[in-house]
């Protein structure tokens, strides 16, 4: 009898085949599961362990660290002052000691441990900038500060001061590499330890990390400014080669936007330091520019900008202002060619003798460091109506202010304080006609550029430019006040910038000499002013009051890129106004706002209350 086949499927053969394992295979395998459960469990707390030990390693390296890269930092802020100082002495006591810190804090900050922990969430990137922060005080201990502390002689501000009319160029020339080697590696240092995030770290580093930040900042500033000395002294100065120079007195009596009216022109002469100032020129003209003009350079200053030497600095960038002078210069001299262009105002010339003591005109007349500015800019056309006498004052006083200078022997702190006192009020200006000595001003106060921003802070400027053809300028009181109203979503801000001006003339201005008080179309001591306010880059003017009303009487243009507006201030002696701009800053200004503002006779009050969004 023939047996039935049923049909199996392979669910069926499965199934038969799992019923099919006996008891003992089912135990082996229960028994197999929990081994490897017991394994993993137990990988686990080995994981766990070691993640205790190393974290427990790491925090008494830590605190190890902490100590010696707190005691690093202060040290490395003592050795800068030691070697601006010239203190050899203090160097050598400080270098090795900063150095041994510097080692045991790169120690205490790395391990396999450091390695382990670094790569959790969290905590991590604390980890990370605790390192990093190690790791960049010791590279400068290691490499860019004994490089520095060979540099002493060119960071000594005494190097900088002529004796018996010379600068000794060989120090720049011997540390130049040293020097730009350091501070390669201090803006290197600086750019890591500007990468690590604060607001991430644990709270416990914050402080210590950002004060970090900021003692590396201070140093790159100084190494920065150490190099392009470096670079810029020997050349410029004429170690390879006589230099020569000229150089602007700018008479804030009769105001431009870089201070005033540039009347009086001088040659410097330089050759291996050895400085000569030449004779005193009245500001050249000619009848047509001396170098093309934009269609926004005409439209805002008129030709008159490349045509009367006087009027050069009408526009607020000085690179600009030194090319036309200096084309205007070898166009009217059979052309002669300068080197570069400097300028300088009569509050330079006090702040400078407040340090270098007196001179004595031949008049007998005293200049120092209380009456230099009002004596020259408004006394001399008061007591003396002849022009040519006029200018043969002008000559005396530079002259005698000068040789006073060259001559040494002075309080050289005070000095250099004196000059960057000036440079930082925009009263003292520097340009090269070479470009790679213009590129390394760049950037720097003294250079006088247009800029609409500044390592992401927005540019506002404030700019006068006198419209009587007077000297009554030199009564002008302005204030600027910049204060933000509103943060839009997508960073930008709206700042009101106001601008306050009076006429401060006395009553018996109306008696003063024709060329002091006017005359002409404009009732005497009456003075106007024209006012030009640029946006930051990127942003707009949107609306101007004067003295809190809606006002029509503004022109907009554009100027590199930037807003301009441009209205007109007429005061008579006592008058005042109020100006009011709305002004948006641009995209990606997350810093607050720097203010920029024709010095005047006098330094005026300049308010910014501004933040980021």
């Amino acid at each position: 009898m023939r047996r039935a086949v049923r049909a199996v499927t392979y669910h069926d053969a499965v199934s038969d085949t799992q019923t099919a394992v006996p008891a003992p295979d089912r135990r082996q395998r229960r028994r197999r599961t929990r081994r490897i459960i017991g394994w993993t469990f137990a990988a686990v707390g080995v994981v766990v362990l070691v993640l205790v030990v190393a974290a427990v390693m790491v925090g008494m390296d830590a605190l190890r660290a902490q100590a010696t890269l707190r005691s690093a930092s202060d040290q490395v802020g003592t050795l800068k002052q030691q070697v601006i100082a010239g203190d050899e002495a203090g160097v050598a006591q400080t270098l090795p000691s900063l150095q041994a810190d510097t080692a045991a804090a790169y120690q205490d900050t790395h391990g396999w441990h450091w390695w382990l922990i670094s790569r959790l969430p969290f905590v991590g990137p604390t980890i990370s900038a605790v390192q990093t922060s190690a790791e960049v005080v010791d590279s400068l201990a290691v490499d860019a500060l004994p490089a520095l502390t060979a540099a002493t002689d060119v960071l000594d501000p005494a190097v900088l001061v002529p004796e018996g009319g010379r600068i000794d160029l060989r120090p720049f020339i011997d540390v130049a590499p040293l020097v730009v080697t350091a501070d390669d590696a201090v803006q290197a240092a600086k750019g890591e330890m500007d990468a690590i995030e604060v607001e991430r770290l644990n709270a416990v580093v914050q402080d210590p990390v950002t004060k970090l930040q900021t003692m590396v900042d201070d140093l790159a500033m100084t190494t920065a400014t150490a190099s392009r000395a470096a670079q810029l002294l020997p050349s410029m100065l004429g170690a390879y080669g006589q230099r020569t120079y000229i150089l602007l007195a700018q008479n804030n009596a009769e105001i431009r936007t870089t201070g005033g009216i540039p009347g009086a022109w001088l040659p410097i002469t330089v050759s291996d330091g050895q400085i000569t100032l030449g004779e005193r020129n009245s500001a050249p003209s000619t009848a047509e520019p001396v170098l093309p003009l934009t269609e926004e350079e005409e439209a805002l200053f008129t030709d008159r900008l490349a045509t009367f030497g006087a009027n050069v600095n009408l526009t607020p960038d000085f690179p600009r202002s030194a090319e036309l002078a200096r084309e205007m210069w070898a166009v009217t001299r059979n052309g002669e060619q300068v080197d570069g262009v400097v300028s300088v105002d009569p509050i330079t010339l006090q702040n400078l003798l407040g340090a270098i003591g007196p001179v004595t005109m031949e008049s007998g007349q005293e200049l120092n460091g209380e009456n230099a500015a009002r004596v020259l800019l408004n006394d001399i056309y008061v007591q003396i109506e002849d022009t040519d006498e006029q200018d043969a004052f002008f000559a005396d006083a530079a002259s005698a202010a000068f040789d006073k200078f060259i001559s040494g022997g002075h309080d050289v702190s005070a000095t250099i304080d004196a000059l960057a006192a000036s440079a930082n009020q925009g009263r003292l200006m520097v340009w090269s006609a070479d470009p790679r000595e213009e590129q390394l001003i760049t950037g720097t106060v003294l250079s006088g550029e247009l800029r609409g921003d500044i390592d992401g802070a927005p540019v506002v400027g404030v700019y006068l430019n006198d419209g009587s053809a007077t000297k009554m300028s030199y009564y002008l009181d302005y204030s600027v006040d910049v204060a933000q109203q509103e943060c839009r979503a997508d960073g930008t801000r709206l700042l009101t910038v106001t601008v306050d001006i009076a006429s401060t003339a006395p009553p018996e201005v109306a008696d003063f000499p024709p060329y002091i008080s006017g005359g002409g179309w404009l009732p005497p001591g009456s003075v106007q002013t024209n006012l030009m306010v640029y946006s930051p880059t990127g942003g707009r003017i949107t609306e101007a009051r004067r003295d809190g009303a809606a006002t029509d009487e503004v022109g907009l243009y554009g100027h590199e890129g930037l807003d301009v507006a441009v209205t007109s201030v007429t005061l008579a002696p006592g008058e005042s106004h109020s100006l009011e701009f709305d002004v948006e800053t641009g995209p990606g200004q997350d810093a607050p706002a720097v203010l920029r503002v024709t010095p005047g006779a006098r330094n005026p009050e300049l308010t910014v209350n501004d933040s980021p969004c």
